[in-house]
């Protein structure tokens, strides 16, 4: 029976938990020979390479889902604070109270900031003073 040597070096390069004497015993190759050959074609450098390319791909799929997900979240809120605002629009036009008016503004101010990617802790307080015309 033939050995396929580059089915059992690419069962050991990209498996992680297959060792060299598993994959000789499950396979009925002399361990010895299974050694040499992967001594030989670097098979262990092989598998840290393709490793290492599985985890790199991984993060950077995980990176473009979580800037999709942080882009789609930044553009909802933006629709939200613009939402909030047209709401303030209203309040002012009936009257109601100022002080209430100013601190629904500054917290959609800085939901607006965050939405562009500001951050809004790190500026000065905003005062807001609304005046009515009959005042």
């Amino acid at each position: 029976m033939k050995t396929d040597w580059l089915k059992l070096k690419r069962l050991y390069t990209e498996g992680t938990e297959i060792t060299l004497q598993e994959l000789a015993d499950k396979h009925k190759v002399k361990a010895q020979t299974l050694r040499l050959r992967a001594a030989r074609e670097n098979w262990t450098e092989a598998r840290k390479l393709f490793t290492h390319k599985v985890e790199t791909l991984r993060v950077e799929k995980k990176s473009e889902i979580m800037a999709s997900e942080s882009a789609q979240f930044d553009s909802d809120s933006l629709k939200l604070a613009r939402a909030g605002y047209s709401l303030l629009e209203e309040d002012i036009k009936a009257r109601k109270p100022a002080k209430d008016i100013a601190a629904a503004l500054a917290n959609f101010q800085k939901v607006g900031k965050l939405a562009f990617g500001e951050n809004p802790e790190l500026d000065k307080p905003v005062t807001i003073n609304v005046k009515y015309d009959n005042e």
